[in-house]
């Protein structure tokens, strides 16, 4: 699958966002870091032009439990969702898009949720497991989806 129209420099602003600097850090470890995982991918997907890691899943950091702005996580998710291309049944966990949301969804929630291809199945799956945070990335989204008709980017 190449680029498959996935906006991945989007994606990589997205989560530098919600990257917390070496000030607030210390040392950056990008390969034992969600968010760097996540930017890693992002610039992958843009660099190569394409959309799939082989492998990408079991290079997730797993140690991670650093707390990482909120706000920008869920705002970043929402930015997943938005270049989801809804694969259904061909939905593939290397998929850079679905990479960069584990990341982010393991940094935000401390556990990954099963994801079925489709972006409504997820935000219905999010909030029936996390209610507060299925509602903050639902209404993201539909902020991101308003300002994107409305001409806006970011």
């Amino acid at each position: 699958m190449a680029g498959a129209n996935i906006d991945f420099p989007v994606l990589a602003e997205a989560v530098q966002r919600c990257c917390k600097t070496v000030e607030e850090c210390g040392e950056c470890d990008k390969l034992h870091c969600l968010v760097g995982f996540a930017m890693t991918v992002a610039k992958y997907g843009a660099e190569k032009g394409v959309a799939r890691v082989d492998g990408g899943e079991r290079l997730l950091p797993r140690n991670d439990y650093r707390a990482f702005y909120e706000d920008e996580v869920v705002a970043a998710i929402a930015a997943t969702l938005h270049q989801c291309k809804n694969c259904r049944d061909n939905h593939e966990q290397d998929c850079g898009v679905s990479l960069i949301r584990l990341a982010l969804e393991r940094a935000l929630l401390g556990e990954n949720l099963e994801y079925h291809g489709s972006v409504l199945t997820y935000l219905l799956d999010l909030e029936r497991r996390h209610a507060r945070f299925g509602r903050l990335v639902k209404e993201a989204f539909e902020r991101q989806r308003a300002g994107a008709s409305a001409g806006k980017v970011g």
